[in-house]
């Protein structure tokens, strides 16, 4: 049995935003959030 991580970590130095974060499915589909604030927690789910 296997299983992908649930949780990552993005290091973004001196940033305080970033305009929008793109997600890449194993099914290949795509999904974009933004603008997000650093050091915040997001959950992300697929849409």
């Amino acid at each position: 049995m296997s299983f992908d991580a649930l949780d990552v970590h993005f290091g973004l130095g001196d940033v305080q935003n970033v305009k929008s974060v793109s997600v890449r499915w194993p099914d290949g589909g795509v999904d974009e959030f933004g603008p997000l604030t650093a050091g915040a927690i997001y959950g992300v789910t697929r849409h």
